[in-house]
């Protein structure tokens, strides 16, 4: 299916987006096609990358239009028939860890290198998982995250 052009009309009480909408140039169409398909009342779930200064080889493998900057999604879909009820950043934690990586790797990432920041020893992957884990519970807790790697915004349909 085209996320442009979504055939249901007000047929879903929760729609969700993880990780998609930075791939399509038109996002707002995304976005406004999405509030096509969410019932009055109804909510959405939106998960993108963020920060353009942490734009890196890794994006443009991942065939990435664009990393959002701080504010940029909601508005987006305030323009798009949505309220947004909650926003924070998350991957907080591990945002220095992050820009490091991308400092030290920029300019001479090539497409393998760019694939190799997904390939961790199970060791230092436990580790990253544990820290992300907090952070979850800290964000269920009430924490707002003012910068992180990506970025949810939980909205409704207008």
């Amino acid at each position: 299916m085209d996320a442009r052009s979504i055939p249901a009309r007000g047929l879903f009480d929760l729609t969700g987006a993880f990780d998609v909408i930075e791939h399509i140039a038109d996002d707002e169409a995304v976005l406004l096609a999405m509030r096509g398909a969410t019932a009055s009342g109804g909510g959405a779930i939106i998960a993108v990358p963020q920060h353009r200064w942490l734009w890196s080889r890794s994006d443009e493998v991942a065939h990435h239009e664009r990393r959002y900057d701080p504010g940029e999604l909601e508005r987006k879909l305030r323009r798009n028939g949505f309220e947004v009820l909650f926003s924070s950043s998350f991957t907080s934690l591990l945002l220095p860890m992050m820009a490091a990586s991308r400092a030290l790797g920029r300019g001479k990432q090539s497409s393998e290198s760019a694939n190799h920041e997904f390939m961790l020893d199970g060791r230092i992957n436990r580790l990253l998982t544990a820290i992300l884990r907090v952070e979850v519970r800290m964000t269920l807790a009430g924490m707002t995250w003012p910068a992180g790697g990506s970025r949810i915004v939980v909205a409704r349909a207008v």
